[in-house]
């Protein structure tokens, strides 16, 4: 079958009318041929080339290259150039994945602005060949053996199912100028030491053996994606999602033969073993586990789930009598009458204004703080008051505390302290409620 066929017959969608494509171009075999077949197909493309200014004037050839090529055949190309090296020192990472978060963030950017249907890249089956070898070097579940997806999101790879050989003859027989990757001979990088030493011995081995490798990726692809629907249609069923992560009952995940295998595949992106998450789950409660972008907390019947962000220092607030507004509160002074109601709600204090000191402050509580619980006459550690009310461990971080003069009068959602609380000789009443 011609590299045509095949590629009509692997990508459908992007030969529907009035298509149109954003095409990243390195100047190399692959995605010159991509190119000429986009063109050939008649699908309509715009072009755009990363620098990333790694191998001096061979880069600067490169982008000169697509630049001219793009003119010649009348098409629109962006071309980006990054400090790459300056890049990966700042964000402690290695050149190619410094190099990965570069394109990807600036192909994201052009798709943003001009809408483009599908954002195109020259990956092909010697390229997912390598990539699970690699990921099997490593360690990985069947994410990592399904290999390179075939589209996800706006990114579609059109080649990943057509062979490095097929492709060098579509280049020989169209005769299409391309520029070779001096850096792609070197054997530093894992992946060019697998092309150069590991493919051709696994052809000597067996010749089809890169043919039968190629068509066990994409029956294990499949059988991933089948999988990844039976994980959403549980995630839909038993997954409580908050504004900051989800919380899993422990009941519905113990109704499953493998618990700790349907948290994983929740956690699809997350660095963390089934071994460590079924310990998490018979852990005793306050048990945490910390994944890169998670913190997952044991909490008596449920694991939280909560996404970690960037810690931010907050100054505390403060309240005079006259406010009306402080971030997160709405404050009120008003006489009190023969008609007022005392709102019970716990998101509400009601508070004798005679015996508050003003300003108010507004800060996170901390382990050694106290308060008088109202209806309570003995003080009480408000870490044991929020362990009675079962204030999970990430919601306890969240908990403000108001004081006058240092003394709590109120733990902000949950209760006021008793010996601010309005009596039969109050006169005016300070209403702050949390919004």
């Amino acid at each position: 079958m011609s590299i045509q066929e095949q590629f009509k017959n692997h990508n459908p969608l992007l030969l529907r009318p009035h298509t149109h494509c954003l095409l990243t171009v390195s100047g190399g075999s692959d995605s010159m041929a991509l190119l000429h077949l986009c063109l050939e197909l008649h699908i309509k493309v715009t072009v755009a080339h990363c620098n990333f200014q790694l191998r001096g004037d061979e880069s600067m050839r490169d982008e000169q290259f697509v630049l001219d090529t793009c003119q010649q055949l009348s098409l629109p190309c962006y071309v980006q150039r990054f400090n790459t090296a300056t890049y990966a020192n700042e964000q402690g990472l290695g050149i190619q994945e410094a190099a990965r978060n570069l394109r990807y963030a600036y192909f994201h950017e052009l798709q943003m602005q001009h809408q483009f249907d599908a954002v195109l890249t020259a990956h092909h089956a010697l390229d997912n060949i390598e990539t699970v070898l690699m990921n099997l070097m490593r360690g990985c579940a069947i994410t990592g053996i399904a290999g390179i997806p075939k589209q996800r999101d706006f990114y579609h790879r059109p080649l990943l199912y057509i062979s490095k050989q097929c492709i060098n003859e579509y280049i020989h027989q169209q005769q299409i100028n391309y520029v070779e990757d001096s850096s792609n001979q070197s054997d530093d990088y894992t992946r060019n030491y697998i092309r150069h030493h590991v493919i051709p011995a696994l052809q000597e081995t067996d010749a089809h053996a890169l043919e039968n490798f190629a068509a066990s990726i994409q029956r294990v692809s499949l059988e991933n994606n089948l999988l990844q629907e039976f994980v959403e249609s549980w995630k839909q069923q038993h997954m409580q999602v908050v504004d900051d992560g989800f919380i899993i009952q422990l009941k519905d995940l113990s109704a499953s033969e493998h618990p700790s295998f349907i948290l994983k595949h929740i956690l699809k992106n997350e660095n963390v073993s089934s071994q460590e998450l079924q310990k998490l789950i018979q852990a005793e409660t306050g048990s945490i586990l910390e994944t890169e972008h998670f913190r997952l907390l044991k909490n008596r019947e449920e694991i939280i789930a909560k996404e970690k962000s960037k810690k931010q220092l907050e100054d505390d607030l403060f309240i005079d009598e006259n406010s009306t507004k402080v971030s997160g509160f709405e404050c009120r002074k008003y006489d009190r009458t023969e008609d007022t109601l005392i709102d019970r709600n716990r998101y509400v204090a009601m508070l004798d204004f005679e015996k508050l000191s003003f300003p108010l402050q507004v800060r996170s509580w901390k382990h050694g703080d106290s308060f008088y619980p109202l209806g309570m006459k003995n003080k009480k550690l408000v870490s044991d008051f929020l362990i009675n009310e079962k204030v999970s461990m990430f919601d306890k971080e969240k908990v403000k505390v108001i004081t006058s003069k240092d003394e709590i009068i109120w733990v902000a959602g949950y209760r006021i302290d008793d010996r601010f609380c309005i009596r039969e000789s109050t006169q005016q009443i300070f209403e702050m409620r949390r919004i």
